[in-house]
């Protein structure tokens, strides 16, 4: 079985961490993968990794005549792709060649402009595609088309860490992720040490109006090695999917203070494993904040304990790689013809 892992990317996100994941578990249980960038926008972090797992990729695909070509080429029996400009070339290959095809819906942002457009004909054209995966039930909600609805997993070969010292948020400095939110909190609590990682478009503005108890670090390629220095993640969203950081941190035993929005009423159950608020304001972000800190140190420990069996239980990457594998084998077995009538 050789499987195509196909994107689209600029930077290092939670959809290059869940195809890393997914990609090494894949060649563990003795799959044959090569990742599929369809356009080069220079070096990638993703790319680093796979070369220190010795897992092939081809870093530049073009146009989709080219794109036919390289199928043709490495004689793929599955293309996964994910996000919506990998899934529209997915289901233009999928028009044009009898390939097998699988697509899988991370993000619960909509977007503007262009990126409303393309993400239209992304969800619209999902009945094009032989399978389709969403992480959440609003994205699987959305689309015209059947999907399977299957939550994001990670390699749970971490172990429980000690707690560090500075409450994070981790994640694209982009409108839906509503970074200024989290500045809003550290401007309330100024007994804390608040710190970012990421970067995007919000970035300058947020440098402006931080305060003194709030760090911008910047983006991070690789954050095993910053999780040691967090006591608590903060995940303030507008809009999501289910994003791989609530899942990393919560293996770590960082709890979680989200809101509700995409599946973290699947990750999170309030004040047992972490702290999901509802109806999103400042002063019920900082009051969960603040009941966290007021726990005993053995209530703390019991959270955290809680938080990493959580993922333990409901994510871990052997289990969903299982899942995926049998979809790949069904869409083997069948003809895609046939496929496309069942949906």
């Amino acid at each position: 079985m050789h499987i195509g892992i196909v994107v689209d990317t600029r930077s290092y996100g939670g959809i290059e961490s869940h195809i890393l994941g997914l990609a090494k578990s894949l060649v563990q249980n003795q799959v044959q993968v090569t990742v599929i960038r369809l356009n080069n926008y220079g070096e990638h972090p993703l790319f680093k990794h796979l070369d220190n797992l010795n897992i092939p990729y081809i870093n530049h695909i073009g146009s989709i005549s080219t794109f036919l070509a390289c199928i043709t080429k490495n004689q793929f029996n599955v293309l996964h792709t994910h996000g919506y400009k990998a899934n529209i070339y997915g289901r233009l290959a999928r028009l044009f060649s009898h390939i097998s095809l699988v697509s899988t819906y991370h993000s619960g942002d909509r977007g503007k402009g262009k990126l409303f457009v393309y993400d239209a004909i992304d969800r619209l054209s999902a009945w094009l595609s032989h399978a389709n995966i969403a992480v959440s039930l609003p994205i699987q909600r959305s689309l015209l088309g059947q999907a399977t609805l299957l939550h994001n997993a990670i390699d749970t070969n971490t172990a429980l860490q000690q707690p560090g010292r500075v409450i994070a948020f981790v994640g694209r400095f982009s409108e839906e992720k509503a970074p200024e939110r989290f500045v809003d909190i550290a401007i309330r609590l100024p007994q804390y040490q608040f710190v970012m990682y990421g970067d995007g478009p919000l970035f300058a503005a947020l440098n402006k109006k931080r305060p003194s108890n709030l760090t911008l670090a910047g983006h991070i390629d690789n954050m095993a090695t910053i999780w040691p220095s967090v006591n608590l993640l903060i995940i303030p969203s507008k809009q999501e999917g289910l994003p791989m950081v609530s899942l990393e941190a919560m293996l770590r035993g960082i709890p979680v203070v989200s809101t509700n929005v995409g599946s973290m009423n699947v990750v999170i159950k309030d004040r047992k494993n972490g702290f999901l608020i509802d109806h999103y304001t400042p002063t019920r972000c900082v009051e969960c904040i603040k009941a966290w800190f007021e726990l005993t140190p053995v209530q703390q420990h019991a959270m955290r304990t809680s938080a990493r069996q959580t993922i333990l239980d409901k994510f871990n990457m052997e289990t969903y790689t299982q899942r995926i594998i049998n979809i790949y084998k069904n869409l083997m077995h069948a003809s895609p013809t046939h496929l496309l009538e069942e949906q």
